[in-house]
């Protein structure tokens, strides 16, 4: 027997179609049903229906939004929708997101859902047979991937003098030549807004996937074998190819640079930086790690956002004269000398910005001073200082030093106007930017502190947490707006900065104990 879920808010309909056929000579089992899409959306996940019966106007959560909702969790069940007839555009969306039928309910009988019932059984059948296909074509090609990716791995870890005669003849096998080049791919948050900085530990895994489709779709039009994997550490992509086109022009890779920023512009809000090295054998391991290095301390030095091959010409280095400098922090951080600390701090701003020097010196000092910090105050009040170790340019360097500073002095010797003025400063930003969506990242760095520090002295001082203070405000103009009658409700989301008007109307019931609609009918 299949399994059936109905999902109406309307309860003559609900009735009308549990009792309008026979399920059972059908070769269904009714399991339940549903008043909107959020509770339906349970049910799927628990009781894992075949076939859905699925009105398209629901509140909380409509038909087309519960369809997109359990296609991406992959639930495998076959909609049928129920619809008005001034509702077609959306039975329409509906049929473009694999919805097997559709049925108006003014002209809903017996023979017309049964009729809809074989179609979801024929759909099953044909989805059952291609999930079969395709579950044995990823299985061959994924331990064909697995011996390739092997050895694309040591390549992309700079572990090459670990590839042996049977990487190498993976590599062959699968088409791969000796010889070939590679892209570092690093992505920077928007450094309009945050002066460089990277991307935080949640925003980059809720990123990536997104990044990782861009970068293969413009590969694959102009490279004939790619491969991209991730560097978290780092932050970063590494692209490697090879092949006869191995060797690009320098037109080749600004087109490339300039459709992955545009590109990376409109789906993450990512800026990425291309290091080209030059083309390499295999047989040349020790120079090709060489280039890299050469790449990544240019571009620590330089932060250019694309680099050419054979453009990261060996600079003069000096040594920074880091002796003593970390216990120089220790102490001072232990004797609580604000002082001292300032200075300190603003001897080692002076040496990163007027001389060129290996990046390794600058993580060492900085990773130094945040070891102190730690230990000279409680780990609690220290969080947000381990970015250190991830630093990729010297400009997030400078940026790191002056952010830690703010917080180490303010923690030495706290005074409540320095505190709320960094306060201000971030309700400031919320009401100057409260139609975009807004990151607790970005209030922080305006406010020259870490993201934890912020929270934390915004909760104390406010007695909210500060995303419940910009959905306070950003309510409250939804309100506002409401009121005026210029605009649609999921208008009004948009404009926002709310990603669905689902959330919008969640977070809005949740302030005002309505939703918008709820509140516009009050209004009236």
């Amino acid at each position: 027997m299949l399994k059936v879920l109905i999902v109406d808010d309307e309860p003559l309909i609900l009735s009308g179609i549990k009792f309008m056929i026979d399920w059972e000579k059908n070769g269904c089992k009714l399991i339940g049903q549903a008043r909107n899409g959020r509770e339906a959306l349970d049910l799927i996940a628990k009781d894992l229906p075949d076939i859905v019966v699925c009105d398209i106007a629901m509140p909380v959560m409509n038909g087309i939004e519960l369809l997109r909702e359990a296609q991406e969790k992959r639930s495998g069940a076959v909609f049928i929708m129920l619809s008005n007839l001034e509702e077609f555009g959306l039975a329409r969306e509906a049929l473009r997101l694999r919805a097997v039928d559709y049925l108006v309910k003014t002209q809903l009988d017996g023979a017309a859902l049964e009729k809809s019932i074989q179609m979801a059984k024929g759909e099953l059948v044909a989805r059952g047979k291609l999930n079969r296909v395709d579950q044995a074509e990823s299985l061959l090609k994924e331990n064909e991937g697995k011996l390739l990716n092997s050895a694309v791995k040591k390549l992309a870890s700079r572990n090459v003098m670990a590839l042996s005669q049977a990487d190498l003849d993976v590599l062959r096998e699968s088409g791969v030549s000796e010889q070939f080049s590679a892209l570092i791919l690093y992505f920077l948050t928007d450094c309009a807004e945050t002066g460089g900085a990277f991307a935080s530990d949640e925003e980059w895994k809720r990123l990536i996937p997104w990044e990782r489709e861009v970068v293969d779709k413009i590969a694959s039009k102009r490279f004939s074998r790619f491969l991209v994997f991730d560097d978290i550490k780092q932050f970063g992509l590494v692209l490697v190819w090879w092949g006869k086109d191995a060797s690009l022009s320098a037109e080749q890779l600004q087109e490339f640079h300039q459709r992955l920023t545009a590109a990376s512009k409109n789906v993450t809000g990512l800026v990425p930086c291309v290091l080209c090295a030059n083309t390499c054998d295999i047989g040349d391991r020790q120079e090709f790690l060489a280039t890299l290095d050469d790449l990544e301390q240019q571009f620590y030095l330089t932060g250019e956002r694309l680099s050419l091959p054979g453009a990261a010409k060996g600079r003069e280095l000096k040594h920074l004269p880091l002796t003593g400098m970390a216990s120089r922090f220790r102490a001072e951080l232990n004797s609580r000398s604000a002082s001292g600390c300032q200075a300190l701090f603003a001897k080692a701003v002076e040496m990163i910005e007027a001389n060129d020097h290996e990046k390794a010196q600058a993580i060492w000092l900085c990773c130094e001073i945040q070891s102190a910090v730690e230990k000279a105050l409680s780990r609690s009040e220290a969080e947000g200082f381990e970015e250190a170790e991830r630093i990729l340019t010297r400009e997030q360097a400078l940026i790191w030093l002056n952010r830690v500073k703010t917080e180490t002095l303010g923690l030495i010797e706290p005074l409540s106007s320095n505190r709320s003025e960094l306060v201000e400063k971030a309700k400031a930003y919320v009401r100057d930017n409260i139609g975009k969506r807004i990151l607790l990242q970005e209030a922080a760095h305006k406010a020259c502190v870490s993201p934890s520090y912020l929270s934390s002295l915004f909760s104390k001082e406010e007695g909210q947490s500060f995303i419940d203070y910009v959905n306070q405000m950003k309510i409250a103009k939804a309100a506002e707006m409401i009121k005026q009658g210029d605009y649609r409700i999921n208008e009004i989301s948009g404009m926002l900065g709310y990603e669905s008007p689902y959330y919008f109307s969640k977070v809005f019931r949740k302030q005002t104990g309505k939703s918008p609609t709820e509140y516009k009918k009050a209004l009236k």
